[in-house]
């Protein structure tokens, strides 16, 4: 995970076997949401391969803490059925 200081958001770095789409659909289906990193990307710039956290989210420390806990598991079982 990388982020700037004072920036309220972070960049979750995917494992390999994971798209940043796929990883987007996946997480929401385990009811945390992220954004894709290439939604912020700037139009010239490389995008990075990773999902976007918001870390400003205005939800209780537990449920933040239980959401980093499943996107943990998710990032440990990439799909093994995506096209390359």
């Amino acid at each position: 995970m990388r982020w700037l200081e004072g920036m309220p958001f972070a960049y979750l770095h995917l494992s390999q076997g994971w798209r940043a789409t796929s990883f987007a659909r996946a997480a929401e289906e385990a009811s945390v949401l992220v954004r894709t990193a290439y939604q912020y990307a700037p139009a010239q710039g490389r995008e990075p391969f990773a999902a976007l956290l918001a870390m400003a989210c205005g939800r209780p420390l537990a449920e933040f803490d239980a959401g980093l806990v499943r996107l943990a598991q998710l990032l440990a079982r990439p799909p093994t059925d995506l096209a390359v």
